[in-house]
């Protein structure tokens, strides 16, 4: 075998571990969303479909039990990544909380407010972020 078709084949090895790497890497990045994750989510969804039941009491705890410590773990993890979505975050949290305090008939919305600005940090920490994630099949 010639000099030239060793490189000829040395470069064809190479192109094509390369397009192997390339592809790989285009494939889905995002790891499986962790427990407590899911957890926040799911604490969101039944808070929210609690609140619309009138039952504020049960929609509190059920955000206490399942969704504020996520919230902030999701926030702290996000600040690097995301300043302006980790902000809005921390501030819809914080109207939850406040219309928790004041018994508002608003609380449903308010939570369904901070699950819209909560589900675009998952991505950008590279989890996978649920298509209907308050749908009884996640």
């Amino acid at each position: 075998m010639s000099t030239r078709s060793v490189i000829i084949i040395a470069g064809l090895v190479v192109v094509g571990l390369g397009t192997v790497w390339f592809a790989a890497s285009q494939g889905s990045s995002s790891a499986a969303l962790p427990a407590n994750y899911s957890r926040m989510i799911e604490g969101l969804c039944v808070s929210a479909d609690l609140a619309t039941a009138d039952d504020i009491d049960g929609s509190e705890q059920t955000f206490i039990d399942l969704s504020h410590q996520p919230l902030h773990e999701l926030a702290t993890e996000s600040q690097d990544v995301n300043r302006a979505g980790t902000a809005e975050l921390l501030r819809a949290k914080q109207q939850v909380e406040d219309a928790y305090t004041k018994q508002s008939p608003a609380i449903a919305g308010l939570l369904g407010d901070l699950l819209t600005v909560t589900l675009p940090l998952l991505p950008v920490n590279g989890y996978e972020q649920p298509n209907d994630p308050c749908s009884t099949g996640n």
